[in-house]
């Protein structure tokens, strides 16, 4: 009997964090893609582009575009 008890929970945790999990690996797969230009708007070329917060980023190509 206290084997049935003891399933039941741990079902649940293991469902709740599947969730989890997933929402998480979702979350991360959004890419950003834009242009860098200077004031006189010309491309700029090598710059480096960061995202605030994390240590993700990437250089800019011959046309200034990016993609993080």
């Amino acid at each position: 009997m206290k084997q049935v008890k003891c399933k039941f929970p741990v079902k649940v945790m293991g469902l709740f964090a599947g969730l989890c999990l997933s929402v998480s690996a979702f979350a991360q797969s959004t890419t950003v893609t834009g242009q860098v230009k200077d004031a006189s708007g010309e491309p700029v070329i090598g710059a480096s582009v960061l995202i605030n917060g994390t240590s993700n980023g990437t250089v800019t190509d011959l046309d200034g575009n990016f993609s993080v």
